[in-house]
């Protein structure tokens, strides 16, 4: 006999921005259970609203399931894997233990305990509603025992619904609770009714997905309305004015075009309400208001140069043994100046830029909101008639925020962009001793392959190595510690290109970039291409046979080749053109050509292969032997200049 089964947990109100990944990570739960013990079903769906995530699964079989004689299942519990014979009658027991752990094993950043018990979860659970067809499961879960009620719109006077049947589960939310449970029900119905609001006005919106997946976790009954905000205030800066409406009362912007603003926007109520222009003239009143508070604090920032504001960043704490934002400002002009001379951009704008960088922080609208900073610190400067490229900088100094944001490339920005996010690496790792970085409050990982992606798509030829030593004598720190600076940074950029290249094989080209990765990508891709080669294979495995014969002689290479004790013609040749070799790479080296490089060495294939197979190294003269080791050495240095030892070890 097949069934439908509903599970329901009314909660408190969750967190709009991690709802839809809740409800679907209880949702995979399930499956993943329902799976391991084969348990069949025609389909299952997964609900999320603002106060409650639930599942549906259709067609459940409470007989056959997929059990042709007597088998072995595991009875799901964390601690202890028992094994159990399943019969009909264990069918509710069984899906209470999968709701049990699937709860449990919820992906929840951050969990809380309330009441007297000792349950956690990401809010409180109110309410649990278990029913399998008709049949209500009589359980008791983190502490509630389970009931046929659940929670209409907290709006309704009576919200109180009794549920008989799973069957009916969502249309009884929506038909007396005002509720439409499914997600992605009600994130259409957003989309269309915006669409055909700003097809009125002859608007175009902007359906960001974040904001647009926010606004579906916040409401439960989406109620599209347009409003709009007085003309004047489209003289503020868009990036405030959008700041203002998408993410402080999360409403959705209106264009005329792609990026001009007009002075309408739209929003989404949770209810419906007979008199729907009150509700749209109080969103125009906070709108209106908002934007009048960030006039007065824009006139009043503008009534003195954004560089007076420089002396005030005293009284402002950078970090705990960091100084303030001036000591800070102060260090970061000093490695600005050094990147500046290495890739030859004007040195007066890289100091102007540094200096008035952190000054928007002290401004009235960046206390208010912080977000601001950078945007303020760009608007700002362009109202003191600063050079373009010094108010972008201040503006760009903070990208990549995030692992897909965009890289600055005008080359004042990159200057800052990088002598800020050093900066605040080798404060808070060294100065500070954080010894464990695996929550990364500070973002410093994100930093790293910030810095690692503005050399990488704008080519700049810097050495990581020497920028480290440079800030650690701004900071007076010994160089021993330059080390684990080093180690953090490889190891990001190995995590960052792992997932699509061997392992060893990104170990051996960062082994072998000298901390200049501005080529990193380039050389990823052709050593790439070359491994496919059997030619290139035949190199490493040449290195590995002269690595193993090195190792295993008792004597020591000097590096001193003398013609004196050359036998064979395969020896002289086979010199020589490690000799011309030798003087193309060093070309090659300073052109950042990897591709000939690459096609050099394998050059060397064919004389190696037959040096090995017409001389025998080892014999009674011990001058002729280091001779000819050291001959085979200088291929194996040659090779490492692309390949690490250790690959070619292993």
């Amino acid at each position: 006999m097949k069934d439908t089964f509903l599970v329901e947990i009314g909660t408190e109100e969750l967190p709009a921005k991690i709802l839809k990944k809740i409800a679907k990570n209880f949702y995979l739960n399930i499956c993943k259970y329902l799976n391991k013990n084969n348990i069949s079903y025609k389909k299952i769906i997964w609900f999320a609203t603002s106060r409650r995530i639930a599942v549906k699964i259709i067609n459940i079989n409470k007989n056959n399931l997929n059990i042709k004689k007597k088998k072995k299942i595991d009875k799901i519990n964390n601690k202890n894997y028992n094994k159990l014979y399943i019969k009909k009658k264990y069918i509710k027991k069984i899906l209470l233990n999968i709701i049990k752990c699937s709860i449990e094993e919820i992906n929840l950043p951050n969990k809380m305990r309330w009441g007297y018990g000792k349950n956690y979860f990401i809010r409180p659970i109110k309410n649990i509603t278990i029913i399998l067809g008709k049949d209500l499961i009589n359980t008791k879960i983190l502490n509630l025992k389970s009931n046929r009620i659940i929670y209409g719109s907290r709006f309704l006077k009576n919200n109180i619904i009794y549920i008989k049947n799973a069957y009916s589960y969502p249309n009884i939310l929506f038909k007396k609770g005002n509720i439409i449970a499914n997600y992605y029900l009600r994130k259409n119905k957003i989309i269309s009714q915006i669409k055909k609001i700003s097809n009125k006005i002859f608007g175009i919106v902007d359906l960001e997905k974040k904001l647009l997946e926010e606004v579906t976790s916040l409401i439960e009954f989406p109620i599209v309305l347009l409003s709009k905000f007085n003309i004047n205030f489209l003289k503020i800066p868009n990036e405030i004015i959008l700041y203002i409406i998408k993410y402080i009362q999360k409403c959705f912007p209106i264009y005329k075009k792609k990026n001009q603003l007009i002075p309408y926007f739209i929003f989404v109520s949770n209810i419906e309400l007979k008199n729907k222009k009150k509700i749209i003239k109080k969103y125009e009143q906070i709108i209106n208001n908002r934007f009048h508070d960030i006039i007065f604090f824009l006139n009043e920032d503008i009534k003195k140069k954004i560089i007076n504001n420089f002396f005030k960043l005293k009284k402002i704490l950078f970090y705990k043994n960091l100084g303030s934002l001036k000591d800070k400002t102060i260090r970061i002009n000093h490695i600005s100046l050094w990147i500046s001379k290495i890739i030859n951009t004007k040195l007066n704008l890289s100091k102007r830029s540094s200096f008035l960088s952190k000054c928007d922080l002290t401004t009235n609208i960046v206390k208010e909101f912080s977000n601001m900073q950078g945007i303020m610190g760009m608007y700002y400067s362009k109202k003191n008639n600063e050079h373009k490229n010094v108010s972008l900088s201040i503006k760009e100094q903070y990208q990549p925020k995030f692992f897909k944001d965009k890289i600055p490339f005008n080359l004042i920005s990159c200057v800052l962009a990088i002598a800020d996010k050093i900066d605040n690496i080798i404060g808070i790792i060294i100065i500070n001793k954080k010894k464990k970085i695996s929550s990364d409050p500070f973002a410093l990982r994100r930093s790293i392959l910030g810095i690692i992606n503005i050399i990488i798509k704008n080519k700049i030829n810097i050495n990581i190595n020497h920028l480290i030593k440079k800030t650690f004598k701004i900071y007076n720190i010994k160089k021993e510690k330059i080390d684990i600076i080093n180690k953090f940074i490889i190891k990001r950029i190995f995590y960052l290109y792992k997932k699509k290249n061997n392992t060893n094989f990104i170990k051996s080209i960062l082994f072998n970039c000298n901390m200049k990765f501005y080529n990193l990508k380039n050389k990823i891709k052709i050593i790439s291409y070359f491994r496919k080669l059997k030619i290139f294979n035949n190199l490493i495995s040449i290195n590995k046979r002269i690595y193993n014969i090195i190792k295993k002689s008792k004597f020591k290479i000097n590096y001193y080749i003398k013609n004196v004790f050359f036998i064979f013609n395969e020896e002289i040749y086979l010199l020589n053109l490690i000799k011309k070799i030798k003087f193309q790479i060093k070309f090659a080296i300073y052109n950042n050509n990897i591709n000939f490089i690459l096609l050099s060495l394998i050059n060397l294939c064919i004389p190696t292969n037959k040096f090995f197979n017409n001389i025998k190294i080892f014999n009674n003269n011990k001058k002729i032997i280091n001779n000819r080791l050291n001959i085979l050495n200088e291929i194996l240095k040659l090779t490492s200049i692309v390949i690490d030892k250790s690959i070619i070890i292993n």
